[in-house]
């Protein structure tokens, strides 16, 4: 029978108690560095003003941990499927993929092409805990899964908008995904910003005059009402100092029949988007 572990790293924020009801998902913390000392972040650090004023980097981890980290999960299962940040932002999926081609490893550990990340990638987990649960007892069903594990994470994600809310894209000048020239001038007019993740890259979709009135006339223009709406997720940020959680209330009110879930961004997420953000990801029917 196999026994499956899933490798998450911590982009992607779990409660504690979902962490334990899943034994089998294994969290890979990765490190915070304060950029002005260039040491990691210990527990005393005031992290909202590290956040704040985008002093925070996040560290990779070496080829040796990861290799010594499958080591480990494979003395206590026998396969392990492995999920990192979207490889378009993160170099971090190179580095699974490549320990995962060791002769050690073939055919031991999988890693998902992925694009994606925050709720998204929650998602994906999600179901494949699920299956994986649900189907423990036959090798055939999980053999024909792992094979074809790629097409279905992106499935998984398939029907569903998501956007990211900031109120600024400084925080994004250190990784270069966006043009400093664009960041200096869109300081200076106060603009704020709609993105989406889209093929594994965050890109802009509006430039916003406000925040908070601004989001709410956006997605009242882009949500429309002819779209089956399943389930909404949000992502905030715990250290926000301009109540866009309350505010998004406003548009959120006139889908009180639906499943709505709110969990924070983790810090890794919060280190390149800025304290002041929001995320939501709206789930249509297939």
């Amino acid at each position: 029978m196999n026994k499956i572990a899933i490798l998450s790293d911590s982009s992607v924020r779990f409660s504690e108690e979902f962490l334990k009801k899943n034994l089998n998902l294994k969290i890979l913390k990765l490190g915070l560095n304060l950029k002005t000392e260039l040491r990691s972040i210990n527990p005393k650090d005031d992290l909202k003003y590290y956040l704040s004023n985008n002093l925070i980097s996040t560290s990779q981890i070496s080829i040796s941990k990861i290799s010594e980290i499958y080591s480990n999960i494979l003395n206590e299962y026998n396969k392990i499927i492995v999920f990192s940040i979207s490889k378009k932002l993160s170099s971090a999926y190179y580095n699974f993929l490549k320990i995962s081609k060791k002769t050690e490893y073939k055919n031991k550990v999988f890693v998902v092409d992925n694009l994606t990340t925050s709720a998204l990638l929650g998602e994906q987990i999600k179901y494949c805990l699920n299956f994986i649960e649900k189907n423990k007892k036959n090798d055939l069903k999980i053999d024909e899964f792992l094979k074809n594990i790629n097409v279905i994470c992106q499935d998984v994600i398939k029907n569903q908008k998501n956007f990211i809310f900031l109120n600024s894209l400084m925080p994004l000048i250190n990784g270069g995904r966006v043009n400093k020239k664009i960041i200096k001038l869109s300081e200076k007019l106060k603009l704020k910003f709609a993105l989406t993740l889209k093929n594994g890259e965050l890109k802009k979709v509006a430039k916003l005059r406000t925040l908070k009135k601004g989001m709410i006339k956006f997605l009242n223009k882009t949500i429309s009402n002819k779209l089956e709406i399943i389930k909404i997720d949000v992502k905030y940020s715990e250290y926000e100092n301009v109540n866009l959680k309350k505010y998004l209330q406003k548009f959120l009110d006139q889908y009180q029949n639906l499943e709505i879930t709110y969990s924070p961004f983790s810090n890794i997420l919060l280190s390149h988007l800025g304290v002041n953000v929001i995320g939501i990801t709206i789930w249509i029917k297939k």
